[in-house]
């Protein structure tokens, strides 16, 4: 795809993750269009519980962490149960507007700050103990990977550490009606419960390639994966 293409669907994602935003804790939770049935929900969340498992404990105690792509709040909760400040930040503001909810609700609103930004274009001002990186790797096209963990490690403080989270090619992964893309392709359709569709970036890595890119970028890589739902990892910026 042209790069003019490349641009056109990038905002078309935006749009979707906007426009997404009062239905996307369905698909966490397994309701609505993302029920799989009883055997696959009960391996989602144990799943789900794995990889939480293993980057939390890997959340720094105190200090300042950042959100990226933080969604509706879901991560944004359990980092601020550990670090003094976090800042969440996310490209779409009624993503932003459902995680203040969440956090409000959750007695931690006090420790999060909100940022609209586009992620692809984001700087800091500071660096951070420690960056988060929730379900949105896999929507970063190829030629532009390499540049965002190159910001993740810009921002982090000597010793830091990136956590992330992604999704593995799995189709219960997703709704019926969302078939995934050939592995050969970067695009996929995404429905909403209201039947409109928006054309997504969707690339699901290997273990290999994302280490490979951390590593590129001066991030030592320890990317795992369970059994059929997640790709989690962590990479740690050197203290030299």
């Amino acid at each position: 795809m042209a790069d003019s293409g490349m641009e056109r669907t990038l905002g078309e994602q935006m749009l979707y993750y906007e426009a997404r935003a009062g239905e996307y804790d369905e698909w966490w939770l397994r309701r609505g269009r993302y029920d799989h049935g009883a055997a696959d929900n009960e391996a989602w969340f144990a799943e789900q519980a794995e990889a939480r498992a293993a980057l939390i404990s890997a959340i720094p105690d105190g200090g300042q962490v950042a959100d990226l792509a933080c969604g509706t709040g879901i991560w944004t909760v359990l980092l601020a149960a550990h670090a003094d400040r976090v800042t969440a930040i996310d490209g779409s503001v009624a993503m932003l507007a459902k995680a203040e909810d969440r956090l409000t609700q959750s007695g931690l609103i006090d420790r999060v700050n909100f940022l609209q930004a586009d992620l692809f274009a984001w700087r800091p001002s500071v660096q951070f103990d420690a960056i988060f990186l929730g379900f949105f790797l896999s929507h970063v096209p190829e030629d532009r990977l390499d540049s965002i963990f190159r910001s993740v490690h810009d921002a982090l403080k000597p010793g830091g550490k990136v956590l992330f989270i992604d999704s593995k090619r799995e189709p219960s992964g997703s709704s019926p009606d969302q078939p995934l893309p050939d592995e050969s392709e970067a695009i996929m359709t995404r429905r909403l419960n209201d039947g409109r569709s928006f054309r997504i970036v969707k690339i699901f890595r290997a273990p290999e390639r994302m280490a490979a890119a951390m590593e590129r970028s001066g991030l030592a890589p320890d990317v795992r994966e369970t059994a059929r739902y997640f790709q989690y990892g962590i990479g740690t910026k050197s203290t030299g």
